[in-house]
């Protein structure tokens, strides 16, 4: 029984990584340079098991924090780039 589990979440992580290869292949058919300084930050930190403060800073220019529960996340790169990285 503990292995049917662990084999079905290591399934549902390979169908997450293979969904994201795919966004990222997208990304890359782009060629304007947003989208190469992105594609670089997700080759180098798509193994990547822990946040670092270089991947924060790679990817997050400002978080900005109002009433409890409300936080705004202004990234990098273009919402354009964004919504079709996070799109699910």
């Amino acid at each position: 029984m503990k292995r049917d589990r662990i084999n079905a979440e290591i399934a549902g992580i390979e169908t997450e990584i293979d969904e994201y290869e795919d966004k990222i292949q997208k990304i890359s058919a782009v060629e304007d340079p947003e989208t190469v300084k992105l594609k670089g930050a997700l080759d180098k930190y798509s193994r990547s098991t822990e946040l670092t403060n270089e991947m924060v800073r790679a990817f997050i220019d400002k978080v900005l924090m109002f009433e409890p529960g409300k936080i705004e996340i202004h990234w990098n790169f273009s919402d354009k780039l964004m919504k079709m990285l996070l799109e699910e």
